[in-house]
């Protein structure tokens, strides 16, 4: 006995010295068997006393409504600012095509969990239906509870895969497929959401070596043959039509690189859920910039939406000038691309630990969200302070504690409910930068 609790001893002494990591959003604690004993460690610095962003580039709030946490824009004045987004709002009906939404995020957002509700509210007031832009064969097609997918035939990869994914052939999505045989994808609409419940238009995304046809059903009855032309390059090929319901099929040919599937409206406001688990953000500086310009010509976005952060902040890290620099070269390389489109970074979310047996919110968070928004002013883009939205110290529990829960009791992600709690903070964001960007025309 004493030659086992000798080992138990020794085991835990070991596991000490590992650090605390996060995996796929998730804290693995270390290891501490004297922590009753050494109470807090003490802090480098305080993260009240950070001043990240340069006093130059600081903004001066304008009066914001009341229980509204506005959007700071760094880029007031640039292409990259919000003006460009709430321009194309403002024109919608002229522009010929929606005005489109692409969301980048980590698994906070993954199944649509807050952007479905956001997208419905958007919709309400600027008319569009359908959800946007889909993977041809998705990881968890189910946990979407906006649109129903289903795939087969297809070799499909993502980014997060740890063999047999190349780079460079990635779609927006940070997603690709390759057909094995015959190889279809079918989407069909929801009547949980108003403007999801029916779509005009279909869109597939693809580049092949080769000409080749497509068949694409509506409604389980109407059948048509689409062509593509086989450049090499990226091709929308398009069909229009009121429909619930259509289904893309290719016969096998791994020359095609098949990169999405769009369902929407022909105006109206579309908004794109690009959610990929696991993942910080800095991963999308290595989307291709030439396949990029190609998509923002077939595939124009008004505002890019950049929301991570629960894969970067830790328990013990307060310095995040890395993850500022690997995120400007991201927001760099949407820039370059995507020349006149608006950009904004969401700050990180409320994520608690313990401290002295009680929850408080995690000192990395609210280091990480200071250093989120420097990245915003230096690069002259747009910041939208999530936790300061959700409530500050504490928000994540409160919202765990309701009933039906709004948040997972990880007190770290949300669930549909509080997605739709977020969803409405946010679109009040952005409405009142809407209605300031209106005054002053």
């Amino acid at each position: 006995m004493p030659l086992l609790l000798l080992g138990v001893l020794v085991i835990l002494v070991c596991l000490s010295f590992i650090p605390t990591t996060t995996v796929m959003g998730y804290e693995i604690k270390s290891v501490d068997i004297l922590s009753d004993l050494k109470g807090d460690a003490p802090e480098a610095f305080l993260v009240e006393d950070l001043k990240l962003v340069p006093e130059e580039k600081q903004t001066a709030p304008f009066q914001c409504p009341e229980g509204v946490t506005c959007i700071e824009d760094y880029g007031a004045g640039t292409p990259s600012g919000m003006s460009s987004f709430y321009k194309a709002l403002e024109k919608k009906n002229g522009l010929n095509r929606p005005v489109r939404i692409a969301y980048f995020g980590d698994s906070f957002v993954e199944g649509d969990i807050l952007t479905d509700e956001l997208r419905e509210m958007l919709q309400e007031k600027f008319g569009g239906c359908g959800v946007g832009y889909l993977s041809v064969a998705p990881e968890a097609p189910g946990f979407r509870k906006s649109v129903k997918q289903f795939s087969s035939g297809w070799d499909a990869h993502q980014a997060i895969d740890t063999t047999g994914f190349v780079s460079r052939k990635q779609s927006i999505a940070q997603t690709y497929a390759h057909p094995l045989g015959r190889a279809y994808t079918e989407i069909t609409a929801v009547d949980k959401f108003k403007h999801a419940a029916q779509f005009e238009t279909t869109t597939f995304y693809l580049s092949s070596a080769q000409p080749l046809t497509l068949s694409v059903t509506l409604n389980d009855s109407v059948k048509q043959k689409v062509q593509s032309e086989g450049t090499g390059k990226v091709e929308a090929l398009r069909v229009d039509g009121n429909m619930k319901r259509v289904r893309w099929t290719l016969s096998g040919n791994q020359n095609v690189n098949a990169q999405g599937v769009a369902v929407e409206g022909k105006k109206g406001i579309t908004l794109d859920n690009f959610a990929l688990r696991a993942t910080s953000g800095t991963h999308l500086q290595h989307l291709s910039a030439d396949y990029l310009k190609q998509l923002a010509q077939v595939r124009p976005y008004d505002l890019i939406i950049l929301h991570y952060g629960l894969n970067v902040a830790s328990k013990n890290q307060l310095n995040y000038e890395y993850y500022v620099t690997g995120m400007s070269k991201v927001v760099s390389r949407l820039k370059e691309c995507f020349p006149t489109t608006s950009i904004l970074i969401v700050g990180v979310g409320d994520r608690e630990t313990r401290i002295k047996g009680e929850l408080h919110t995690m000192k990395g968070v609210l280091a990480l969200m200071q250093y989120q928004q420097q990245l915003a002013a230096l690069n002259e883009v747009a910041f939208w302070n999530l936790y300061e939205a959700m409530g500050g110290d504490g928000s994540i529990v409160k919202l765990s504690e309701t009933k039906p829960a709004q948040a997972r009791k990880d007190y770290t992600h949300i669930t549909h409910e509080g997605g739709r709690t977020l969803a409405t903070y946010f679109y009040d964001a952005l409405m009142a930068g809407y209605d300031k960007h209106l005054s002053e025309q």
